[in-house]
């Protein structure tokens, strides 16, 4: 329903596509049903697993788009270390596919374009890239102490070894990204009681856009300095796109997996390294490794980053 109320407000010109504010009221808003507010609240999706599991503990929801997922996660451990749960369901979901987000995307991104096939648009990182790709998602995580975890005999994937917040915006609101990033990296590495050498991959946010993948590889090198162009870095938004908030879960899912496979899973489409970016780019196959540690990244186009760092067992 808000699709279709958003659609009728939407121009073409000559491939330019604008939504027109100004027809809101007449041609869009008479579209809606009373009740679309209760479809599209961001605590509706904790509040129906929370129904459907039968969990009585904490329930919340963290809105800041691809920085949810670390943060999520963070949340979660945080309520288990204070004792006010015994296990927490941490996972984000989000689209960026349907009508309205699209057309937020079309407004505020840098999306790909090209003539080839889609499923190489995606190109973090790559001399070449042209913009991100967007796509919808999600992912959860369960998380516990690592004892009650055993006394029910669960598969332990993982251990969460830090999380981080920072939101970095001038009194102008111009978002400093690399500034968020360099801090979110360096307070998880303090929590988790680790220096960037212990570091054996990172998983990055890797939009795929000119500028946004230069950004993110200036503060990789300012935590990271020299090794920066030594570290293994994975960029998976190549593979499922730009789903926003529930980004960051599942690339810490694909690193957790291959992780337990002893390989950090590729980048797709990168085939030429850029000089604005100069990343070791794990590409073409898995790289095997024998470094179970993962630190994954996430910003947004305001300035609010986050991170985790994950040990797989």
């Amino acid at each position: 329903v808000l699709g279709h109320a958003s659609t009728d407000c939407i121009e073409e010109d000559g491939g330019e596509i604008r939504f027109l504010s100004g027809e809101w009221g007449k041609s869009g808003l008479p579209n809606m049903e009373p009740l679309w507010l209760l479809r599209y609240l961001p605590n509706m999706p904790a509040c129906h697993i929370g129904i459907s599991v039968d969990a009585r503990g904490p329930n919340n929801s963290v809105t800041l788009d691809e920085a949810s997922g670390n943060l999520s996660l963070g949340e979660a451990k945080e309520i288990i270390k204070r004792n006010a749960a015994d296990v927490m369901i941490a996972g984000t979901t989000g689209t960026r596919v349907h009508p309205v987000k699209t057309t937020h995307a079309r407004l505020w991104d840098e999306l790909a374009e090209s003539e080839d096939d889609p499923s190489t648009w995606s190109k973090p990182f790559d001399k070449n890239r042209t913009g991100q790709v967007i796509s919808e998602g999600a992912c959860s995580f369960i998380l516990e102490e690592e004892e009650h975890a055993k006394n029910r005999g669960a598969e332990i994937y993982a251990v969460i070894r830090g999380t981080a917040s920072s939101c970095v915006v001038s009194k102008e609101g111009v978002a400093d990204n690399r500034k968020a990033l360099v801090n979110v990296i360096n307070s998880a590495l303090k929590e988790a009681g680790l220096t960037p050498s212990d570091i054996g991959h990172i998983n990055a946010h890797g939009l795929g856009t000119r500028v946004d993948d230069a950004i993110e590889y200036l503060a990789i090198k300012d935590v990271f300095g020299d090794a920066a162009s030594e570290i293994p870095v994975t960029a998976l938004k190549s593979v499922f796109g730009n789903p926003g908030a529930s980004c960051g879960s599942l690339e810490l899912a694909g690193s957790i997996l291959g992780l337990k496979n002893g390989v950090v899973p590729p980048t797709l489409n990168f085939s030429e390294s850029d000089p604005e970016c100069p990343l070791n780019i794990v590409h073409g196959e898995p790289l095997k490794i024998e470094n179970r540690i993962a630190l994954n990244i996430n910003v947004t186009r305001i300035g609010q980053a986050s991170a985790a760092i994950i040990e797989a067992v």
